[in-house]
């Protein structure tokens, strides 16, 4: 039952996919808004789902020289419970140079996943991260941008 605070690794994004095979659907690290965006109610739509979502969240990790992604473990299962990814600006928060990262944009003619609803998904995150320059100070921060804990996690104390 103990939690640990570990970095995560490279292949904690395929364990954390495989977790639809494992869970029930919706019991997943998929971040908000992407559920409410694309609801799931099998394990072959929560795979889906959580590939697309976690390929976001695994560019980050390699491309972002911002980011720290950390996970918290249950030790007596070895299970990853819970995510979060955080962000250094030495130099302050800037939307403009971030914005790309938190949106699904369209590349090399790649379609989206028709379940989801990409717009509404964008408008979100652009509207809660264009707001962040008015309210944060000018200067280094680090920000939270990303905490999910698995829904039969949740009261443990994991985020």
């Amino acid at each position: 039952m103990p939690l640990n605070l570990q970095e995560m690794q490279l292949s904690d994004f395929d364990t954390i996919i495989n977790h639809a095979d494992i869970y029930a659907p919706n019991d997943d690290l998929v971040g908000m808004p992407t559920p409410l965006c694309w609801s799931v109610t099998t394990h072959q739509e929560a795979r889906k789902r959580l590939e697309f979502h976690m390929a976001k969240q695994k560019q980050r990790f390699l491309g972002d020289s911002t980011a720290r992604c950390l996970k918290v473990v249950d030790s007596d299962s070895g299970e990853i419970i819970s995510m979060a990814r955080w962000h250094w600006y030495p130099a302050g928060y800037s939307y403009t140079d971030g914005a790309h990262w938190e949106t699904h944009n369209p590349k090399d003619g790649a379609e989206w996943p028709q379940e989801m609803n990409v717009e509404a998904h964008n408008h979100i995150l652009r509207s809660r991260d264009a707001e962040r320059e008015t309210w944060m100070q000018k200067g280094p921060c680090w920000v939270l941008m990303h905490l999910v804990t698995r829904t039969s996690q949740r009261g443990r104390g994991a985020a």
